[in-house]
């Protein structure tokens, strides 16, 4: 691993990999993801990305049957796209097995009209319903530009959470992806188990299958040469760690923790300082933090992106037709009260 203070941080070239605009999107996610953690989940069927998933409700008497992208659980927090690969894929599953509704998330930025209209032309019926807020920084015109287009108050309690970490020395670490690989996931899933743990009674991490799914998909990536492990440390001692995805301009951020030292200097903020720093120096262009309504994200996010729900029901499926005329009549009545 190497250790660079910010002042000493340099400007790097890079290569871009070409990949997705989400990180969900790469081959690299869903391999693995079918690999380690489809056999947790009532799976009846699989084609290409699509999962059909079996849930009970109602007290298990009624069966919905439902049609997933492959890793739904483990990319909570991104879009996924229904390009003409995946919607071929769909439009096949009609006459192999019988399911009641299909659904994805997108943002408006990734929503594909023209797949809707090939939907309508086949006879489905289709509504969008909100979802959650992605948080984005917006380090185009660099870390002090970014700096500058928060408002006063964030970026005074940033820098002075930044400023009182001073004295701790605060250094970021970069681990290197090869060398560095199991001793930084051994690190991240014991600090991750500890903090949840303690805080919710659960890690997800405790399970030993996201345990697999994890260290697959990062190898994935960083054969991919997308992986990006950090670090933070503080008086000499590792306070944070931290991984992202190199997608050529944007960079995304899915797992972060802390490992429970120094909390009163707020090592969690003081490390994104240092992350978004790096990234803007080596020349991304926006920094993806994902969803979840977190103080910090709000205060420091500069873009923002809503998420839209996409249902789409099987018209041979009453049950699914049944939840898209809820799910219609709830939105008309959203629209009638603003």
């Amino acid at each position: 691993m190497v250790n660079v203070s910010l002042a000493s941080q340099r400007a790097r070239s890079f290569l871009a990999p070409s990949c997705a605009l989400y990180p969900f999107d790469v081959a690299s996610f869903s391999g693995p993801w079918w690999e380690s953690l489809a056999s947790r989940f009532p799976v009846l069927a699989r084609r290409g990305d699509w999962a059909l998933v079996e849930n009970r409700l109602a007290k298990g008497l009624i069966r919905l049957r439902e049609l997933r992208p492959a890793g739904w659980n483990s990319a909570s927090d991104w879009s996924q796209t229904l390009s003409d690969a995946h919607l071929d894929d769909f439009l096949a599953l009609k006459a192999d097995m019988p399911w009641d509704v299909a659904r994805l998330k997108w943002t408006p930025a990734h929503r594909n009209a023209k797949a809707l209209a090939r939907l309508r032309a086949d006879g489905f019926d289709w509504i969008e319903t909100p979802g959650k807020t992605l948080y984005n920084v917006d380090l185009s015109g660099g870390f002090e530009h970014y700096l500058r287009q928060l408002n006063a108050k964030a970026r005074y309690n940033l820098k002075s959470k930044v400023k009182k970490a001073e004295t701790l020395a605060p250094e970021l670490v970069m681990f290197d992806p090869q060398r560095d690989f199991d001793a930084f996931f051994e690190q991240f899933i014991c600090h991750h188990q500890r903090y949840w743990t303690a805080k919710t009674g659960n890690s997800y991490l405790s399970n030993p299958h996201e345990q697999a799914f994890l260290r697959q998909w990062a190898l994935a990536l960083r054969q991919r040469g997308q992986l990006r492990l950090w670090g933070l440390k503080m008086a000499g001692e590792t306070a944070n760690l931290s991984m992202a995805i190199d997608c050529g301009h944007h960079l995304y951020w899915p797992l972060v923790i802390n490992t429970g030292l120094f909390p009163e200097y707020f090592p969690g903020i003081v490390a994104l300082y240092y992350y978004l720093a790096a990234s803007a120096d080596e020349g991304f262009q926006t920094f993806h933090m994902g969803s979840g309504d977190y103080f910090y994200k709000n205060q420091l996010a500069t873009l923002r992106e809503a998420q839209r729900q996409l249902w789409i029901a099987n018209p041979r499926s009453p049950l699914g037709s049944s939840i898209l005329l809820g799910l219609k009549a709830r939105e008309a009545l959203g629209r009638r009260k603003r």
